[in-house]
């Protein structure tokens, strides 16, 4: 190995002992192999911290980094960053696993200040068997002007692979100099580190190979999943967005229509979140919340934009733009039974 590895590879590790050694691993076999692994325990209560203390024993391309307090994973991320030397920068999740050429294939696309690829999610029950697997590719693309930046975003953003930072290598160099680091927000906190970055890049590559697989839990959906936070993250969301397309002057209708839409999605999101379990929320409170969100500005802006395509767009946007409070909170009960089943 150079004394300079190519690649820093950071993976924030908490309470996932099941898996980290199959995530590790699938580091450790990679067929380049100048990189560094740089393993950033979040105060794990688990095994986590011994499991990583082991494989940097084995292994010297290993550093662990012990938080003295779990600070979350854009901070552990934060912290990964500091210690890194690699000339480029990828992000893996701790009961995540990349292919075994993921290095070799990035770094013979690696002359962009950011490289992106597909990945694929495997959906697995509550006793670890894989119900069933989705693969998602974007066909390649370069992208060296701004207004090539919000092609390449929206590109990304039709494929389902944007907000990840998983399945992207970044220049270590263009991160410093841009200061952009992960905020503490929760939820969207990958997006928002995309975002700031993709609007400041000079180059951007695509390539289609699929060399992540993201494991993604079948029995965890919206119906279980209540964050009383999300509405607001979502409307930044959209309005950085916005604010990208007009800076990078990529304001196609395709492009603004891409965008409406995955607001609409977002509020459909806050309504199942708002029904879960685990929601301290009345169905009274449920209404009234869906009533505020049907009400807000941001709302009706969006709807005012949007131009719906097909039946299920159509439907949708008629229940949000007539305020059928009542209309909306059966639909969250029917896609709370079927996401159960």
């Amino acid at each position: 190995m150079n004394t300079v590895p190519f690649f820093s590879v950071i993976m924030p590790v908490y309470g996932v002992e099941r898996y980290l050694p199959t995530a590790i691993n699938s580091i450790l076999a990679q067929s380049y192999d100048n990189f560094e692994l740089i393993l950033v325990d979040d105060c794990s209560p688990d095994r986590c911290p011994q499991i990583c203390d082991e494989f940097a024993k084995e292994d010297p391309r290993v550093t662990v980094i012990h938080k003295p307090h779990n600070q979350g994973l854009g901070m552990a991320r934060n912290s990964g960053m500091d210690r890194a030397a690699g000339e480029y920068i990828l992000f893996v999740d701790s009961d995540d696993t990349v292919h075994p050429d993921t290095l070799k294939t990035v770094k013979e696309a690696a002359d962009a200040d950011i490289v992106a690829f597909g990945m694929k999610r495997f959906y697995e029950n509550a006793d670890g068997a894989v119900m069933r697997t989705e693969e998602f590719v974007c066909d390649p693309c370069e992208s060296h002007t701004a207004s090539d930046n919000g092609r390449v975003f929206l590109q990304l953003t039709e494929a389902h692979l944007f907000p990840y930072v998983c399945n992207k290598a970044y220049r270590r160099a263009f991160m410093q100099a841009q200061q952009i680091t992960f905020e503490t927000t929760k939820l969207i906190e990958d997006f928002l580190f995309n975002i700031a970055l993709f609007e400041a890049a000079q180059d951007i590559r695509v390539i289609k190979d699929c060399l992540y697989s993201y494991r993604k839990p079948a029995h965890r959906t919206l119906v279980n999943s209540y964050a009383p936070e999300f509405y607001e993250l979502t409307k930044r969301k959209y309005r950085l967005e916005r604010a990208f397309l007009q800076s990078v002057d990529y304001q196609t209708p395709q492009a603004v229509q891409t965008v409406l839409y995955a607001h609409i999605k977002h509020i459909i999101s806050v309504f199942l979140r708002n029904h879960a379990p685990e929601a301290p929320l009345s169905r009274k409170e449920q209404l009234a919340a869906i009533r505020s969100i049907l009400s807000d500005d941001t709302t009706a802006e969006v709807l005012r934009e949007f131009r719906p395509r097909g039946l299920v767009q159509t439907a949708v946007a008629m229940l949000l733009r007539h305020r059928m409070v009542y209309a909306c909170y059966g639909v969250v009960v029917l896609v709370n039974l079927v996401q159960k089943r």
